[in-house]
């Protein structure tokens, strides 16, 4: 089993303890020259090597793309996996609404990554088919 509960939220926990914005973020991650490399095994071992780039100083930039590239990283690892890839590949959820979080799966993945629009609203539409499908098998809304 494999847990990334509340990675977003961790996520932007982390964003706003070292006093950003997503947006901010999103510039600062993709400015940095480096991209120091934290524990992606768990959002809290992430959280914890973020924490300690802190404590040491690093640059704004640098943390906010070790944010970005240990988040993601867990992500990729726990749900991507070793899937093989074909030549067109699209990142769907909110966290993919940013620059710095598709710019890290393609880091992580070692592939082009595409953001289509509204890709943060696609899971909530493959529910809404998933349950269009299963009332149109089962007699539609029949009280059931």
């Amino acid at each position: 089993l494999s847990c990334m509960a509340g990675t977003g939220q961790t996520m932007e926990n982390m964003i706003k303890m070292i006093g950003l914005d997503y947006e901010s973020f999103e510039e600062l991650a993709l400015r940095a020259e480096r991209t120091p490399v934290v524990d992606d095994t768990c959002g809290i071992f992430t959280e914890a090597g973020i924490s300690r780039l802190v404590s040491f100083e690093f640059p704004i930039e640098e943390i906010a793309a070790a944010i970005a590239y240990g988040f993601i990283g867990g992500y990729s690892k726990k749900f991507v996996g070793n899937e093989k890839f074909g030549d067109c590949i699209s990142a769907q959820g909110g966290p993919f609404n940013n620059k710095a979080n598709l710019a890290a799966l393609a880091l992580h993945i070692g592939k082009e990554v595409n953001a289509f629009p509204h890709r943060q609203l696609f899971g909530a539409y493959g529910a809404a088919i998933a349950v269009d499908n299963f009332l149109n098998e089962n007699g539609g809304d029949n009280g059931k």
